[in-house]
């Protein structure tokens, strides 16, 4: 039998309720960590524009690699990377 939504919440509240405030605190931190280096490097880069291609080039190879390793673990999966031929 396919549990329904709200029986499914009625019957795990507290879990719910401890996952979601874990979420909010996760995400909560993150945000500030985000706010706290942008906003101060923002004001830094505005007056100084020759820095810019430094930082953003920087900020591009950090976001990148996640990707990456992501890309790497997903690898053996049969149908990601497969080859045709």
């Amino acid at each position: 039998m396919i549990m329904q939504f709200w029986d499914f919440f009625t019957a795990h509240k507290h879990e719910v309720l401890t996952q979601t405030m874990e979420h909010m605190w996760l995400v909560g931190v993150s945000m500030l960590l985000a706010v706290a280096i942008g906003v101060p490097l923002g004001i830094l880069l505005s007056r100084r524009p020759g820095w810019k291609g430094i930082v953003l080039g920087t900020n591009s190879i950090i976001q990148t690699i996640p990707s990456l390793a992501l890309f790497g673990l997903l690898m053996p999966i049969p149908w990601i990377g497969a080859r045709a031929g």
